[in-house]
This record gives C-alpha cells, sequence and structure tokens, in this order.
C-alpha cells in the first residue's frame, strides 16, 4: 500500500468516525424533538472540526513514522488524486446548492450550516472512496 493512499484511508476513518459521532448527536437532539434553535449545536460543530484537522495531522504524521519517508508522489498518485476530487467537487456542489436554497427559503441556521458541513464531509468521503477503489483496482 502507498504512502497516499495510507493517508486516504486514515483520512477516511477520522471523517466516518468523528463526524460521524457529531451528526448522529445532532440527530439524536432532533429526534428527542429539541428545537432546532435550542440545539447548541456551533461549538460542537467547531470542535469537530478542530478534532478532524488534528487527528488528520496526527495521522499524517504517524504514516509518513511507519512509511519511513517513502511519501514520493508520482503520476499514478496524481492521476488518483484528480479522479477522487473530480467526483469529491460534484457532491460539494450539489451539497452547496441545496444549502444556498436552504438560505433561499429562510431556513434555521441550523439547517444551513449542518446541510454544508454535511455536503463538505460526503465530497471528502466520496473522493477519498474513489480513490482507495482507484488505488485498489491498481491503476
Amino acid at each position: 500500500m502507498s504512502f497516499r493512499e495510507k493517508v486516504v484511508w486514515v483520512m477516511l476513518v477520522i471523517m466516518v468516525v468523528v463526524y460521524g459521532g457529531y451528526f448522529a448527536s445532532v440527530l439524536q437532539a432532533v429526534n428527542a424533538g429539541i428545537e432546532v434553535s435550542e440545539i447548541a449545536y456551533r461549538r460542537a460543530m467547531l470542535g469537530t472540526v478542530i478534532t478532524v484537522v488534528c487527528l488528520s495531522i496526527v495521522g499524517t504524521i504517524a504514516v509518513t513514522i511507519v512509511s519511513r519517508g517513502d511519501d514520493a508522489e508520482d503520476e499514478r498518485d496524481r492521476e488518483i488524486d484528480r479522479y477522487g476530487a473530480s467526483l469529491g467537487a460534484v457532491v460539494l456542489a450539489v451539497g452547496v446548492l441545496g444549502g444556498l436554497a436552504l438560505a433561499m427559503i429562510g431556513a434555521a441556521h441550523f439547517w444551513i450550516a449542518n446541510v454544508l458541513l454535511l455536503s463538505l464531509v460526503l465530497a471528502e468521503i466520496a473522493a477519498g472512496l474513489r480513490k482507495v477503489i482507484r488505488y485498489r483496482s491498481g491503476v
């Protein structure tokens, strides 16, 4: 497994676990019938984003140490990165359009912020999965 593929796997795990926890807690509050204006999502959202950034840095450092400096990027890595990023861009664009639509109809900030964050997360996960599939297929 190449260095870049290891980093993609680390990012996928971090994003699924950390953002999954955030969205599970938000959905739990919504399902409990709490009014969205009463849900304290801002601090949780910020903490989640900071946690993902910190874990990503630590994870990348750990992969670098384990790989012992074998982090050279070749044309294949660049092609796979572009291939994954193209899907991520489409997912992100659709999600942002959803957030804009919510803003236009006057939805609560809670919904707009969470749709935008979800679209970012789904875009990154989609891009990561597409990269892993490409790495695993031996391209």
